[in-house]
């Protein structure tokens, strides 16, 4: 899993990178969802946003991280805190999903190839 400091290249071409990768695959289709996920208790330390969740709970189902294609921050400072920390992870057969961290993990958008 990566952590969340990876400063391997910047936030706008990881991105970049990410919706290339997505794009490669076939037709993209994607939903803006914007609900909080549960993540397992035992993972302490994506409980407070220092690592992304290795699995997620949404919508009554357990979804495992089977990649992150990358990870990136927005530029929003509240209260001398860095932005949100965004990642465009795969779920798999599911396909990916947007999810970002603001006091808990939410998922901003589902992506699915057909």
């Amino acid at each position: 899993m990566r952590a969340l400091t990876d400063k391997s290249s910047s936030a706008g071409s990881r991105a970049a990178s990410a919706y290339s990768r997505v794009a490669r695959e076939g037709r993209r289709y994607s939903w803006l969802i914007d609900e909080a996920v549960e993540v397992h208790p035992d993972e302490i330390r994506a409980l407070r946003g220092e690592d992304l969740p290795r699995r997620f709970r949404w919508r009554d189902r357990w979804h495992r991280i089977q990649e992150v294609a990358s990870v990136w921050q927005d530029g929003r400072k509240r209260s001398g805190a860095h932005g949100r920390t965004y990642a465009c992870v795969s779920g798999g057969p599911e396909g990916y999903f947007e999810m970002y961290y603001d006091k808990v993990w939410m998922i901003y958008r589902k992506i699915e190839m057909r």
